[in-house]
């Protein structure tokens, strides 16, 4: 039986979202290879989607609608980004590591990511923390129960090829 490894992330381009062909070109390559849509999460830079403003909910939500889940990348703490998470269909944020390298010992930087986070889940988005690089970043995140944690404190990068092997 093979190992189950959870779901794979897939970090897209700016350009990605201006191509209306992407997700007819994404479910083709998921027909081929036989990998289930709930496998695949597409990462977008928050400022890329904002700069393409439509185009960007249109492509989340095809993607969505294939099966795929989205993560809005990336993301920062301005008034205007919480207007924009309003406006995305996404089912992950991914909090700027620039804030959480700091978290431990910032007390701004604390409460900002407090702040994503309780709007993230109010509505219903996981978030995830990249960039996590110490046990006290981690143990401050599980404070405020952010979902997912990403960095050395939790693994070392390993490649694709020899996680599968």
């Amino acid at each position: 039986m093979a190992a189950d490894h959870g779901r794979f992330s897939i970090n897209l381009s700016g350009a990605s979202l201006v191509d209306v062909d992407f997700p007819d070109f994404v479910q083709d390559r998921l027909c081929l290879s036989g990998v289930a849509p709930q496998r695949i999460c597409f990462e977008i830079a928050e400022v890329s989607a904002v700069a393409q403003g439509d185009g960007a909910r249109k492509l989340f939500s095809a993607l969505r609608t294939i099966g795929c889940a989205v993560t809005l990348d990336n993301f920062v703490s301005g008034p205007s980004a919480f207007l924009d998470l309003k406006q995305h269909p996404v089912d992950f944020l991914k909090i700027d590591g620039r804030l959480i390298h700091t978290i431990d010992r910032d007390a701004l930087d604390f409460e900002l990511v407090d702040s994503i986070n309780r709007m993230a889940h109010v509505l219903n988005i996981k978030t995830i923390a990249g960039s996590v690089e110490t046990r006290t970043t981690k143990d401050a995140l599980d404070r405020i129960n952010v979902d997912f944690v990403q960095g050395y404190a939790v693994h070392a990068p390993q490649s694709l090829e020899s996680l599968l092997n």
